[in-house]
């Protein structure tokens, strides 16, 4: 009893304490889960922040390698754009030298013209003053004849003599101050007949450096537009650069050149070969006899064979050749031979034609992608650059 009574309670302190380490290992197990729980979310989280960050590096070294490359670009289009202002500048100045030149050459036509109207004026005022001293000089020998033929009447019973030779003095006197008068005349009218041409030639010059003057005027606004849609960027613009039309035409003319080449040799080769067969015709009309003959009885002729072919005569020992055939084959051979030259000479030809012109539009195609994909294309905040002046300022009406 008394052994059954002390076990009693000790049941009981086994079962307090059994119940209390089954509800400590219980709550332990469900913070252990809580802890693995948590511990897996923030592997998970270390994880995608790891991703994350190798994913934000390499997106850091694209914009640093953009950046870079956009650098490069926005360098290159520095100096391009440099290089036009300064051709601009360039082009500007040899338009201010030409105005100078022509402003230049324009004033002094214009002075040697106001010099030659006024010698043509003097001119034509001594010519009027000659006229009128002719017309004045025969006034006065009409009235001298008359006077003289008077004189005579009157006296030509009393001394007709001495007034017959006084008479031919004066008119000796007078023939040779009218034939004096006359030669100036022809020489002043001589004289103005050259000056009027003379003028007219100056006038014809004048209206050819008007004419270059204008086309002139047309070239350096047509450029000032087109450098304009250059710095603006406008569609307008000429979609084809010099360069590249330069590289078409050179590509062009070769082409023409080497297609003219193959022509002349086509037609040189359908004359060869028109002759041979003219040559066979005639051959075979008349030297039949002549041929040598194969094993099986069939001829052989070497005018337009191959050289497979004529190997294969070559090493048949069947067919006997007796020299003329040798030079014959020798012949053809030779023949084959500057042909396939003159062949692959052309080919060569065309392949560096080729060869330039794919290298040309390689570089132009980079060009044209790196300007699409320049910065300034993609986002430009600049000021627009509206208009461009050369300062080619002339009158087209100017007083001669």
């Amino acid at each position: 009893m008394l052994h059954a009574a002390l076990e009693e309670p000790v049941a009981t302190q086994m079962d307090q304490c059994r119940d209390i380490v089954h509800h400590s290992g219980c709550d332990l197990e469900i913070q252990m889960e809580s802890l693995k729980k948590k511990c897996a979310s923030k592997s998970e989280a270390i994880l995608s922040l790891s991703q994350q960050l190798t994913s934000s590096q390499e997106q850091m070294n694209r914009y640093k390698k953009a950046a870079e490359c956009f650098e490069k670009r926005m360098q290159q289009a520095e100096q391009s754009c440099k290089a036009v202002m300064q051709e601009y500048a360039s082009f500007e100045i040899e338009s201010i030298k030409e105005k100078e030149t022509l402003t230049k050459e324009n004033e002094r036509l214009r002075q040697d013209v106001q010099r030659l109207v006024a010698e043509n004026s003097s001119y034509k005022a001594e010519v009027k003053d000659i006229r009128s001293e002719c017309k004045a000089l025969r006034q006065k020998l009409a009235r001298f004849e008359v006077e003289k033929y008077r004189k005579n009447e009157a006296a030509s019973e009393q001394i007709p003599n001495a007034t017959t030779a006084e008479s031919f003095h004066e008119d000796g006197v007078t023939s040779r101050r009218g034939s004096m008068l006359l030669e100036t005349f022809e020489k002043i009218n001589a004289q103005n007949s050259h000056l009027q041409r003379d003028v007219q030639s100056l006038l014809c010059e004048k209206e050819e450096l008007v004419c270059d003057r204008d086309a002139l005027k047309c070239k350096v606004q047509r450029l000032s537009q087109e450098l304009s849609y250059l710095l603006n960027g406008d569609p307008n613009r000429i979609v084809d650069d010099i360069d590249g039309v330069l590289a078409e035409n050179r590509y062009l003319k070769a082409r023409l050149e080497n297609a003219q080449e193959e022509t002349g040799l086509t037609r040189a080769a359908l004359k060869k070969y028109r002759r041979m067969v003219k040559g066979k015709i005639v051959g075979r009309s008349n030297s039949i006899e002549e041929e040598p003959y194969l094993a099986n009885g069939e001829r052989t002729t070497f005018g337009a064979y191959t050289a497979e072919q004529i190997s294969r005569v070559l090493g048949s020992k069947s067919l006997e050749l007796n020299d003329g055939d040798y030079r014959s084959l020798s012949a053809a051979l030779l023949e084959s031979c500057s042909d396939k030259l003159i062949a692959l000479t052309h080919q060569r030809n065309a392949n560096k034609i080729l060869g330039r012109r794919v290298t040309e539009l390689e570089a132009q195609l980079v060009q044209r992608n790196s300007e699409d994909k320049s910065p300034d294309r993609l986002q430009s905040k600049r000021v627009p650059f509206i208009s461009v002046s050369v300062g080619v300022q002339c009158d087209v009406d100017q007083p001669t």
